[in-house]
C-alpha cells in the first residue's frame, strides 16, 4: 500500500507555493509532501533522522535532486539554524514538519515503533546514535521511568506500569510483543474494556517520545524556526497529540497577540504590532473522507504561522 502523506491537500492550499520559492522540509520521510512542493516550483532542502527514509526518498525523487531542486541531508530538525548558516541562507519562504512517527516506521516490526507485530524495542528514529528504547529502560530506575509516562504519555496509572516495565526488563525479555502484553495483563479488564486503545498505547508513545527527545526538538524548532522565515514566509507544522499541538499553540499565540495587560483593567505594555499571523487559530484537522482513507489523520492537527512584519 503506498505511503498517503497526512493532511496532503491542505498543507498544499496552506503553503502557497510559489516557482522558486526555497523550503525546508524537516521531517522528509518519503517525500510525500516534500514532492508537492516540489511540483509546485519550489526548491527544497529535505531533513530527516531515520536514514533508511533517506535512502528510499533519494532514489524516488532522484530526478528533482539532479535537477539541483532537491537536497537532502541526514539532520534533526533542531539543527535548523545550523544548516541555514551552513548553506550561507539568512532566510527561507517555508519550512514545514510532520511530527512523530511515520507510517512506514510503525509499519516495519524491527524498528521497535509499533506492538502489532513482535520486534526489537528499538523506538529510534536515527539507529546511527543514542539508547534503544530497551536501553534507555534498562538504563533509568522505575521512578523516572514512572516521570516519563505521566508527562509523555498522560498515564494516570503510570507509577505501576513503570514496575512492571521494569520488571518485564530484569527478566531478560527485549521484544515490542511481550512488552505490550505485560502492559496489557496488568490493567484490569474493567479498565480494559472502557479505553478506546490498546492498553500500552500511552506507555510506547511515552518510551518514544523520551528516545527519540522529541519534545525538545519541537521545543527548539518552535523558538528558532519563526525567526528563519522570510517576509510573508510560512511555518507549518502538523501534530498528532496534545502534547505536541499545547506547545505549537502557545508559542504561535505569543508570537502573534500582543502582550497580555500585567492585571485586570490596566492597559497592555507598549508593544511593536506582532510579526507573526497564527490563522486559522483552531488549526485545521482532516475532513471525514481522509479520516475513513487514512486512519493516521484522525489526530491529526496543522497550525501555520505566517510572518507578516520583517525584523528590524
Amino acid at each position: 500500500m503506498p505511503h498517503i502523506p497526512v493532511l496532503y491537500q491542505t498543507v498544499l492550499t496552506h503553503a502557497t507555493v510559489s516557482e522558486g520559492e526555497l523550503w525546508i522540509d524537516c521531517t522528509l520521510g518519503r517525500g510525500g509532501h516534500c514532492q508537492g512542493l516540489l511540483e509546485r516550483g519550489a526548491r527544497v532542502i529535505g531533513l530527516d533522522r531515520d536514514e533508511q527514509a533517506l535512502a528510499e526518498t533519494q532514489e524516488r525523487l532522484q530526478p528533482y535532486i539532479r535537477s539541483g531542486h532537491l537536497t537532502l541531508l541526514h539532520q534533526n530538525f533542531r539543527q535548523l539554524k545550523e544548516i541555514l548558516s551552513t548553506h550561507q541562507l539568512e532566510g527561507v519562504s517555508g519550512i514545514i514538519a510532520d511530527l512523530g512517527v511515520s507510517s512506514p516506521q510503525l509499519d516495519q516490526a524491527e524498528r521497535g515503533f509499533s506492538f502489532m507485530a513482535s520486534g526489537p524495542l528499538d523506538m529510534r528514529m536515527d539507529r546511527s546514535q543514542g539508547l534503544s528504547a530497551l536501553e534507555w529502560i534498562i538504563a533509568n530506575e522505575y521512578q523516572h521511568i514512572a516521570r516519563i509516562l505521566r508527562q509523555y504519555g498522560e498515564e494516570p496509572r503510570a507509577q505501576q506500569l513503570a514496575r512492571e516495565i521494569k520488571a518485564w526488563s530484569e527478566e531478560g525479555l527485549t521484544d515490542t510483543l511481550s512488552l505490550a502484553r505485560r502492559i496489557e495483563s496488568a490493567t484490569p479488564m474493567k479498565l480494559r474494556r472502557k479505553l478506546k486503545k490498546h492498553p500500552a498505547t500511552r506507555v510506547f508513545q511515552a518510551l518514544r517520545i523520551a528516545v527519540n527527545d522529541e519534545l525538545g526538538a519541537l521545543e527548539q524548532l518552535l523558538e528558532e524556526g519563526p525567526s528563519c522565515l522570510e517576509l510573508h514566509g510560512r511555518l507549518l507544522l502538523i501534530s498528532f497529540h496534545s502534547l505536541e499541538d499545547r506547545l505549537i499553540k502557545q508559542r504561535f499565540r505569543a508570537l502573534s497577540e500582543p502582550p497580555p495587560p500585567p492585571r485586570r483593567g490596566l492597559p497592555p505594555p507598549p508593544h511593536e504590532p506582532p510579526a507573526f499571523n497564527h490563522h486559522p487559530r483552531k488549526g485545521v484537522i482532516a475532513s471525514e473522507e481522509e479520516r475513513l482513507e487514512n486512519p493516521r489523520a484522525r489526530s491529526a492537527r496543522l497550525r501555520v504561522l505566517t510572518r507578516i512584519r520583517s525584523e528590524r
